[in-house]
């Protein structure tokens, strides 16, 4: 049996304290729960404290639908000798829906995308499963468009609410695709950063923002107290990161039952990038 040797992300980080010296951060994205994710943990952590010799911090992003508790401690005991292996864990089911909206955390956002395929999961007519998908989406990013995030923050966080989250049925697609239209108030034959574009193009220009500082950037004042930037990143950075494929991957096939072609054409990516992920997990077991 093979021990897994890459990580979905690790970080170098260089903390504000005394010390000069970097560290790590270790990121790990679970979609569907091994009984082994512990010992994987470890076995993660003991290679890169032995490859790196410095202090590391590990966190385990738990992203599948069910509330069960899954424990982040791996234990070995022997003969008076003991270990113990301890990780951070976050599950997207802890928070609550009150407590994701009222967030200023961008991010949130992404959390409340991930977690409505799991809404949805027990109603069991394929028609109402699908109109409950899309209405979740639009309510979100009705959500997300009335926040004011940068233009890069939110085409991130549409593409992901719009790729994530997939439907069944191809008239609910269609359906999804008008509303939003409307909701951006734009053409049928534009795409999502074209209607992006036209909601900033239209804010900046009543904010009195010049048309060239949209892209990447809103600059200037609102109302004199926002200079410069306003937030140009979102944590975990979502936007064209392997990671986000990869998890996608993960969530269509281990969670709606996607076989590797059908979830390759829907990512976009090659089928050689899904057997990749595929053989990792099963080399993991």
């Amino acid at each position: 049996m093979n021990s897994p040797k890459i990580v979905d992300k690790l970080v170098k980080v260089y903390p504000h304290d005394e010390s000069d010296d970097w560290i790590l951060l270790h990121f790990e994205f679970q979609a569907a729960y091994r009984e082994n994710f512990r010992e994987r943990m470890y076995t993660y952590f003991y290679r890169l404290m032995d490859k790196h010799k410095k202090r590391i911090s590990a966190y385990a992003i738990l992203t599948e639908a069910t509330p069960k508790y899954r424990p982040n401690v791996f234990e070995r005991r022997f003969l008076g000798t003991e270990l113990k292996y301890q990780y951070n864990t976050f599950k997207i089911t802890d928070p609550t829906d009150e407590e994701l909206f009222s967030s200023e955390n961008p991010f949130a956002i992404a959390i409340i995308a991930a977690r409505i395929t799991g809404k949805c999961r027990n109603v069991k007519n394929i028609q109402k499963r699908d109109q409950l998908k899309k209405d979740l989406k639009i309510d979100l990013i009705k959500h997300l468009f009335s926040r004011m995030l940068s233009q890069k923050t939110t085409r991130a966080l549409l593409h992901f609410i719009t790729f994530y989250v997939l439907f069944e049925l191809e008239e609910t697609k269609a359906i999804f695709d008008k509303e939003l239209q409307f909701l951006t108030k734009n053409k049928p034959n534009m795409g999502i950063e074209e209607h992006i574009a036209e909601i900033y193009k239209e804010r900046g220009i009543k904010l009195g923002i010049k048309e060239g500082k949209i892209e990447g950037k809103i600059e200037g004042k609102i109302e004199g107290k926002i200079e410069g930037k306003i937030e140009g990143k979102i944590e975990g950075k979502i936007e064209g990161k392997i990671e986000v494929k990869k998890e996608l991957a993960y969530h269509l096939i281990y969670n709606l039952g996607y076989t590797e072609n059908r979830a390759a054409e829907a990512l976009k990516v090659p089928l050689t990038f899904i057997k990749r992920l595929r053989k990792k997990e099963t080399l993991a077991l």
